[in-house]
Order: structure tokens, then C-alpha cells, then sequence
């Protein structure tokens, strides 16, 4: 078996930084940039939208206001309002 010694970090390197999990469910406050209408939207239609607030983790910025968010129509009526999945991609 041959093994393989894996790099030594360098005092002063920059650690790499961890991800931020958001929990499902949490909600997120956003500004709707495709307009979305009883009549016409149904579950399932996708929509383009920013987030209007920081979503805020463990007391750090997981996504910051002004992030472009892509959301998935789930359920939509007069009494119950639009709900929506809303899915976001970082670089």
C-alpha cells in the first residue's frame, strides 16, 4: 500500500473558509423581479427575484441583500398567498 502524505499547512496561510448552511424552511424576505399574478402563475412556473434582506446565520452574512434567487411557484390562492421554493447559487 502506498501512502500519500498530504501538504503541511504554512504558518500565516489563509484558512479556508467554511460553507454556511441555511436551513430549509427559513424565510427570506425578496423583491420579485418577474411579476407573478393569480390568474395566469401555477405551482410549479419558476420566477426571478432578489433577496431584500441579508439572510443572517450564526451571526454571519450567508446571503447578502441584492442576490439574484431563482424560485419555484409551490402553492398560490387568494386566501393562502403565493409560497414558493426559492433556490440561490454562490460563485
Amino acid at each position: 500500500m502506498q501512502r500519500t502524505r498530504l501538504p503541511t499547512p504554512q504558518p500565516g496561510a489563509p484558512a479556508q473558509p467554511q460553507p454556511i448552511v441555511v436551513a430549509a424552511g427559513t424565510a427570506v424576505t425578496v423583491r420579485l423581479t418577474d411579476e407573478l399574478r393569480l390568474q395566469t402563475n401555477q405551482a410549479g412556473q419558476t420566477f426571478s427575484a432578489t433577496t431584500d434582506k441579508d439572510v443572517i446565520v450564526d451571526g454571519q452574512t450567508a446571503i447578502p441583500a441584492g442576490s439574484n434567487v431563482t424560485g419555484t411557484v409551490v402553492t398560490q390562492g387568494r386566501t393562502a398567498g403565493w409560497r414558493a421554493r426559492l433556490f440561490w447559487f454562490c460563485a
